[in-house]
């Protein structure tokens, strides 16, 4: 609950908004936003009447999000995942136009990046929005630090992470440059050759 009144900057209880632009002022609790009122609550419920408690109802022990952080990465994930929808209608409706675009092509390229994009923020929305807890309402966060784990142990795991993402993204790079080299005509169908009967008839 105090995770979705902090997607939508939400701070009283009652209906809630649906918000396309905003900045949260944590320091006056206050959020400045363009949206439609109760949006968010028929989204979640099927009604524009139903309440969800905001962030005041919460107590500042129990919830330590950090409010302005976790609304603007919510809202840049719905961003990128509005471009990839984007990307992907304007593929399907070039497809049934049966219409060559260069451009398209070209904004496919770069278009991963938006839908990386929106894990990245997602996953912060998802670890901002949950603090001080580990386990909702079971398990705070600073008391899950286990002391086992030494800080060496964490560089070489962290390391051989990201040795292994740059290994792969290596690969998917080098294979990806290969293909767009070719070109789409290496992997359309060719044409069939003219059998030896219909090349006499032709001579």
């Amino acid at each position: 609950p105090a995770k979705l009144a902090a997607m939508e900057g939400q701070w009283e209880t009652g209906p809630a908004e649906m918000s396309f632009v905003g900045w949260v002022d944590e320091a006056k609790g206050v959020t400045y936003t363009i949206g439609i009122p109760g949006l968010t609550s028929f989204v979640a419920s099927g009604s524009f009447d139903t309440e969800y408690p905001g962030l005041n109802d919460f107590d500042e022990d129990y919830y330590t999000g950090n409010v302005n952080a976790i609304y603007q990465c919510y809202h840049l994930m719905l961003y990128m995942i509005a471009i990839v929808l984007l990307v992907i209608l304007l593929g399907v409706l070039t497809l049934l136009g049966k219409v060559k675009n260069k451009w398209l092509l070209r904004l496919m390229m770069v278009g991963w990046v938006a839908a990386l994009l929106a894990i990245e923020f997602g996953w912060m929305v998802a670890e901002l929005g949950r603090q001080p807890w580990i386990v909702y309402g079971e398990l705070l966060t600073a008391d899950a630090i286990s002391m086992a784990v030494t800080p060496v142990m964490l560089i070489i795991t962290l390391g051989l992470f990201g040795l292994i993402y740059a290994l792969i993204y290596f690969c998917w790079l080098r294979a990806s440059f290969k293909v767009i080299k070719k070109g789409p005509g290496a992997y359309l169908p060719k044409p069939a050759e003219p059998a030896a009967d219909d090349e006499e008839a032709m001579i």
